[in-house]
């Protein structure tokens, strides 16, 4: 999947979404645009239900304020995303899917980021935000959160210099530190090592 560079322009929060380490989708929480209609049809195809167990949960339609943010970040991408059928998969993180897609979808800020169907089985999908303050032009709350496979055990991160192995719970994973949070490997169930999806 080929970066995307759009940027909306913002209101007071930013997003970064970490692909694979070192690529970044920055975009910022825009306002005012239209929503999606909601689409019928598998949002997840059989083999991301089978080897991601939190994506059977009951489906739920997609709150409305995180569609829009959805659609405004990454544009044209999200014309296959089928809000109807989104899975909650923690207290704040929303994961959607149509045709191949699956996106990850952070409540309240509506940051998110997507990836193909096949990479995500394989990588899951991680994503990091964080809150630019207005005056000085610094970033600060960086917080990273991420679906993965059942067969991840736990990933390696590195922030500030400092370098944290983190336990999936629930295929979910999260963290907040002071600085950017760049998520280095997967370790499997095997003691397998993978990189984090590109």
């Amino acid at each position: 999947m080929k970066a995307l560079n759009k940027t909306v322009h913002a209101r007071a929060v930013a997003v970064l979404a970490l692909i694979a380490g070192t690529g970044c989708l920055i975009a910022f929480r825009g306002s005012g645009h239209s929503d999606q209609e909601a689409r019928s049809g598998p949002a997840f195809d059989p083999v991301s239900l089978k080897v991601v167990s939190v994506l059977s949960r009951p489906a739920r339609a997609l709150p409305i304020p995180l569609r829009q943010s959805l659609h405004a970040d990454l544009g044209p991408t999200t014309q296959t995303v089928i809000f109807s059928a989104a899975r909650k998969v923690a207290s704040h993180v929303w994961v959607v899917g149509g045709n191949g897609l699956v996106c990850m979808v952070v409540a309240p800020s509506g940051a998110a980021a997507c990836s193909d169907s096949r990479r995500f089985v394989r990588r899951g999908l991680f994503l990091g935000t964080f809150k630019a303050k207005r005056h000085e032009g610094s970033l600060t709350d960086f917080v990273m959160v991420g679906v993965a496979p059942d067969r991840v055990r736990y990933v390696e991160i590195e922030y500030d210099r400092h370098k944290r192995s983190l336990p999936i719970n629930r295929n979910v994973v999260h963290f907040q530190a002071g600085s950017p949070i760049l998520v280095r490997r997967l370790v499997t169930t095997h003691g397998l090592s993978l990189q984090p999806a590109s």
